[in-house]
């Protein structure tokens, strides 16, 4: 998977979930950069060469969330030592009258936008695929860590309601 798309509601005041979605979103795709580069290593024999391992920063993950007429563009950058960023590329209204039939030229720009991230992102993962096969037993290679597990806030039990 290289990409994700996140309904969070169809109300339009649905404007705090899609905060709290869009933290969501960043993790899910974080954790999909994370299980592509885990591929790339299964591949390459459970490690992988520097430069193979420095491309991971080009795999670029592309995510959207969607609220009523609302859509909004992510992209999660790797760039490097387990720290990802995390960049707004649109926020747009999908029009609903004849007089912002204009802003649709801004959606399908975004749209191509990400098409062409995601096509470059699936291709550099195939190059960095076949590289890890290539050079399997090369020497010289960095072993991936295994994935820490995430600390999570202490939350209190539900209490059943009594009637």
């Amino acid at each position: 998977e290289f990409s994700l798309c996140e309904r969070t509601g169809s109300k339009t005041e649905d404007m705090p979930k899609i905060l709290s979605n869009t933290l969501k979103v960043q993790k899910t795709l974080r954790d999909m950069h994370r299980t592509l580069i885990e591929a790339i290593s299964a591949e390459g024999g459970g490690t992988l060469s520097k430069p193979v391992l420095q491309a991971g920063t080009k795999l670029l993950m592309p995510g959207f969330l969607s609220s009523h007429f609302f859509i909004r563009a992510i992209l999660i950058i790797y760039i490097g030592s387990g720290f990802y960023a995390s960049v707004n590329l649109a926020d747009v209204y999908i029009p609903t009258k004849y007089q912002e039939l204009e802003f649709i030229i801004k959606i399908s720009r975004t749209m191509l936008q990400i098409k062409k991230l995601l096509s470059v992102t699936i291709s550099r993962f195939k190059q960095m695929k076949s590289r890890a096969e290539r050079e399997k037993f090369a020497p010289g290679k960095v072993t991936i860590p295994a994935r820490q597990e995430e600390y999570r806030s202490f939350q209190k039990p539900k209490v059943p309601k009594t009637k």
